[in-house]
């Protein structure tokens, strides 16, 4: 395992225990790639290559004779030195290896192991936050980078369209995001119905646990999806309604409904999305039945390494061509 920085929570810590070998790299680019070409490997694995600038860079580069990346990142790297993008039938439509540079991998399963997330004691419940248990609360707790601008009339008609409806939201990680996105989501709301859109403070992992927990539906954006978010909410039973469009960044719930067997949250279109959402979170006694199907199937998603063992056996076609073909 190479790390570009010291692990800071307990996740992060549980991969330096598992690793047989554990390597933090330095912070020049040079020193990094002369320390990776040293190790002699045969592939190099990108988790993602996008979330942080020097990853970024080290794509540009070739330190192994195979690298490969994964969807950690959903978008193609667009390196001309990355041979393969990581990624399974149940996240592309039939044409995606357009959407890449990369050779694409279309893996039969999500090359993911999630253990099953558990509801921590003692987490926030609405009244904790000034909601009433009369509110309809509708979900979006994504980073906002996520808003693409066709959400907000969306959500804005959600919330229009219901007057016990409240637009739960998260803070931008710069003041800057979620003034931008307040201002938008006034232009359509109004003054007065802006006051039903909050933006929660950024949260502890717990906090975040507890606003999944007590929203009534979750609310996956257009064109950009959520992945961790839906883990989490399908964990808990939560219903997420999500729009599946031609890229992987907004197929990554459809995927994991898909390995469920359970279709009932995914819709074709904008006004289908608001007429969905607007009943899960209005109608309790719906809401109650679409969350109980989804704890009888979720088991599904979480402790199986069937996608690992389908990576692992890639690799192994992969270092047999690279090195057979020489």
């Amino acid at each position: 395992m190479l790390s570009l920085r010291r692990p800071d929570d307990p996740f992060a810590e549980e991969f330096v225990r598992a690793a047989e070998h554990y390597i933090e790299l330095p912070n020049r680019p040079s020193e990094i790639l002369e320390r990776i070409r040293n190790l002699g490997l045969d592939v190099l694995f990108f988790n993602d290559v996008g979330m942080d600038p020097m990853t970024y860079s080290l794509a540009f580069s070739r330190s192994a004779p195979i690298q490969c990346v994964t969807w950690g990142h959903p978008v193609t790297t667009g390196s001309p030195e990355m041979d393969y993008f990581i990624s399974s039938d149940r996240l592309e439509i039939s044409t995606a290896q357009d959407h890449y540079c990369e050779e694409l991998v279309r893996l039969p399963e999500l090359a993911v192991y999630y253990p099953k997330p558990v509801l921590p004691t003692d987490v926030p419940n609405r009244q904790y936050f000034g909601f009433s248990a009369q509110d309809h609360l509708y979900g979006c707790p994504q980073t906002l980078f996520k808003f693409h601008p066709e959400f907000d009339g969306v959500l804005s008609e959600i919330v229009l369209r219901d007057p016990r409806g409240h637009l739960v939201l998260i803070e931008g990680r710069h003041p800057s995001w979620t003034a931008s996105l307040r201002r938008r989501l006034e232009r359509s709301l109004g003054k007065k119905n802006i006051e039903r859109v909050h933006f929660l403070p950024r949260l502890s992992w717990q906090e975040f646990m507890g606003v999944t927990q007590f929203v009534d539906v979750l609310l996956d954006p257009l064109h950009f999806g959520g992945g961790n978010t839906t883990y989490e909410a399908l964990a808990l039973g939560k219903p997420v309604v999500s729009l599946p469009g031609d890229f992987l960044r907004s197929r990554i719930t459809r995927a994991l409904y898909e390995r469920m067997g359970f279709n009932e949250c995914l819709v074709q279109s904008n006004d289908q999305y608001i007429e969905l959402a607007l009943r899960i979170g209005s109608d309790r006694e719906y809401s109650r039945f679409i969350s109980s199907s989804m704890l009888e199937l979720n088991h599904s998603l979480f402790d199986d390494l069937s996608g690992i063992r389908q990576l692992e056996d890639f690799w192994e076609h992969a270092v047999r061509l690279k090195f057979e073909t020489r």
